[in-house]
């Protein structure tokens, strides 16, 4: 029995040498080699990071000037719209006065040229009314010597008599 656990322990000797002589050392070249390829892709990561958070402060700062530039437009915008607005109200201020100076002396104008029709007018019905009366009331005679006695009474008239 002794022969047997001698021979047990022996084995167990050979079998841990062999393993740490042949096995172990592969095992820990392979564990190696993943964990430098494990480092290897978190360095990758951390390097493909630092590119994307340099890309986007990058970025960043690009929308920051864009922003700038459209905050820029805008206001120049709103300057240019107010100043229209201005520029449209004045321009229809100075308008609605200009048409309603030309309205008052166009009725100024119909009020003026109403009146003298209206004068004419009277004129003639004081004439057709006279001259209907003067011929009711004279005869030709007392017509003629109405008409010379206005005539005589004219200026200069007495040079054109022949």
């Amino acid at each position: 029995m002794l022969n047997l656990i001698v021979a047990s322990v022996l084995n167990f000797g050979i079998l841990v040498f062999l393993l740490f002589k042949f096995v172990v050392p592969k095992i820990s070249e392979a564990m190696d080699k993943k964990q430098q390829g494990i480092i290897h892709s978190v360095e990758e990561a951390e390097k493909n990071l630092a590119d994307i958070n340099q890309e986007l402060e990058s970025h960043k700062r690009q929308m920051a000037v864009v922003e700038q530039e459209i905050a820029s437009i805008r206001q120049e915008a709103e300057a240019r719209g107010i100043a229209a607005a201005s520029k449209i109200e004045t321009d229809t201020v100075r308008e609605i006065e200009a048409l309603r100076v030309r309205m008052e002396r166009q009725i100024e104008q119909e009020f003026h040229n109403l009146k003298l029709r209206l004068k004419a007018d009277l004129v003639n019905q004081v004439m057709a009314t006279a001259q209907e009366m003067a011929s009711q009331r004279l005869d030709q005679k007392g017509h003629s010597a109405l008409v010379e006695d206005f005539a005589f009474s004219l200026k200069d008239f007495k040079e054109f008599k022949s």
